[in-house]
This record gives C-alpha cells, structure tokens and sequence, in this order.
C-alpha cells in the first residue's frame, strides 16, 4: 500500500514523535521521503527494472536527478515510483513492472527532453 502525506517539519523530525515512532515500529511501517516541491506530480515515463545498474530506487532517483540536472541553470526534481504497464488484452494481458518517472506539470517538456538527451550517454565515472 502506498500513500502520501504532506507536512511542514521534515520526515527525521516526525520519526522522533514518540506515538508516530511507536506505529511505525509496531506495523513495520516504512516511510520513504519525496523531495518534490509540487503536489501535482505526473508520469513522464518509466524506466524498466531489470536495469542492472539500479538496484535500490533512492540511488538511481539520486543518479537520475544529478544527470538530468547537470550543467542546467533550472533544477527540474523528478522522483521515481513503482509502476506496471499492462500490454494487451483478456488472456493476452502482459505486465511489466516499472519505475514511473514523474515530475511537476509545469516541468514535463523540459524533463522529457533531458531523459531523452542525457540518459543516452554513459556518464565519464563509469567507464
């Protein structure tokens, strides 16, 4: 289950709330935080997750927002999220699992042209 919540303090302050602390430790409840500044957030695109070079979403979300930012006078934050696209139809319903990029409305063209321009080439530390 997912959910989201907004809040003035941030998320570190939250976890020392003794009550919250308590039902967070009693259900094993994970709380991930989002760094976007805007609540209407929408898909852009997807990255599909057998790339190797990911492996926990937070670092290819830190890896994907410094490459797509570098060298950028406007910073255009993007977040990463679990996804499933369905393919077909009836019996024919193929799924894949993704990771849904998503990004404010007003920044949508701007992160579109940067996927397609950076994600291209391998940055110069992993060669």
């Amino acid at each position: 289950m997912n959910f989201r919540l907004s809040a003035e303090i941030p998320i570190w302050k939250i976890k020392l709330v003794t009550p919250i602390r308590n039902f967070l430790n009693q259900y094993s409840v994970y709380l991930d935080q989002t760094f976007l500044f805007t609540t209407d957030n929408v898909k852009v695109g997807s990255l599909i997750l057998s790339h190797c070079q990911y492996t926990r979403r937070d670092c290819a979300t830190k890896d994907i927002n410094a490459r797509i930012n570098s060298n950028e006078e406007t910073q255009t934050p993007i977040q990463l999220t679990p996804y499933t696209i369905y393919n077909g139809a009836n019996e024919n319903k193929i799924s894949t699992k993704v990771l849904a990029v998503e990004c404010a409305k007003e920044h949508i063209r701007e992160v579109r042209r940067r996927l397609f321009t950076k994600l291209i080439t391998i940055p110069k530390k992993w060669n």
